[in-house]
């Protein structure tokens, strides 16, 4: 049986040794049952929620769609002898989505989630020990670019400050907690809420991460592109339908998303803009009098501020659904 520090404190030399069984084991036929995922399977399928090309939501694969899963999931499935729905349901078991796993798999989920430093560490400490058994990059790529990398920074998350987050998050540690009890598994209130808020952290980072390459890190609103200054907030995703106010399907969903700049994604989570069916952008009555009476409100709001909404040729736009709530509960105005 696993036991919590067989993950956090994997050494390298028992890394390689993982590997070595990995690297011999056979793929089990149709029906029968998988062996245990080893730690260092364990720690890369954490890593997958980290990453961020491609993104990879386990929620959005598994039985009949999971072969529309991202080509990462079928090269760990291939190289640990797995069927790929494995790979989204061991992630699903780590965030507690599934009830049913092991009270260690969160645990590891928690710790993590506390310490991503301490993570790199293991994920370089698998990464190291499967060059040494000769997994090269095409069989195990490094999906999080430790290897190209002297110092590593996780994508800057959107601020959750909504008042209503810690109410939210509250409700669902207390789901979490009463499922967990029918397994068997006591959590304490401060566990649940770690794992649901790191959760809802990692969730996030995946939307934010496809929004912004479906708008090719560029404003919807006036187009400023600056790809040269990445991660460094100049360009935001944002939830259109809020993050408090959506199901959890709503909330990764990226069609629920748009990708702006600072100015204009706090006119747009404010109702002072918003966007019709159609991508039209509409102006608040507040604003257009601002922009007549006060100086420097038309350099943002007149002419830079595109007709309709930017998007990508080739992307799916942002779903009516989310931009009619949008204008029906946030914006300022009416569109009649």
């Amino acid at each position: 049986m696993a036991s919590l520090s067989d993950y956090l404190d994997l050494s390298e030399t028992e890394a390689a040794a993982q590997w070595q069984s990995i690297v011999q084991r056979r793929m089990p036929p149709p029906g029968k049952r998988q062996v245990n995922f080893t730690p260092v399977e364990t720690v890369l399928c954490y890593g997958l929620f980290l990453s961020d090309d491609p993104v990879v939501d386990p929620h959005r694969f598994g039985g009949q769609t999971i072969n529309s899963a991202p080509r990462l999931v079928h090269d760990l499935a291939a190289l640990f002898r797995r069927r790929p729905s494995s790979i989204t349901s061991k992630m699903m078991n780590l965030n507690g989505s599934r009830v049913n796993g092991a009270k260690y798999e969160v645990e590891f989920f928690m710790n993590m989630g506390a310490d991503v430093v301490r993570f790199l560490d293991l994920y370089g400490t698998a990464l190291r020990a499967a060059r040494r058994m000769g997994i090269g990059v095409r069989r195990l790529p490094d999906f999080l670019r430790l290897e190209q990398a002297t110092e590593y920074s996780i994508l800057g998350l959107e601020d959750l400050a909504d008042s209503r987050f810690d109410e939210m998050i509250e409700q669902e540690a207390a789901q979490l907690r009463a499922a967990k009890l029918r397994y068997n598994q006591e959590l304490s209130s401060a566990e649940t809420t770690r794992i649901v808020q790191h959760r809802a952290r990692v969730g996030h980072k995946a939307f934010a991460t496809e929004v912004l390459r479906r708008f090719d890190h560029t404003c919807g609103f006036c187009g400023m592109a600056p790809r040269s200054f990445q991660g460094n907030r100049l360009i935001v995703a944002s939830h259109i339908k809020p993050w408090a106010d959506s199901s959890n399907r709503e909330r990764r969903d990226p069609r629920n998303g748009v990708a702006a700049c600072p100015t204009h994604d706090a006119a747009f989570d404010k109702g002072l803009i918003t966007v019709n069916g159609g991508l039209r952008v509409h102006r608040s009555r507040r604003l257009r009098a601002s922009i007549e009476a006060e100086t420097g409100v038309e350099h943002n709001f007149g002419e830079s501020l595109r007709e309709a909404l930017m998007v990508p040729s080739g992307v799916e736009p942002p779903r009516s659904a989310y931009l009619h709530w949008h204008h029906e509960h946030i914006y300022q105005d009416s569109l009649r």
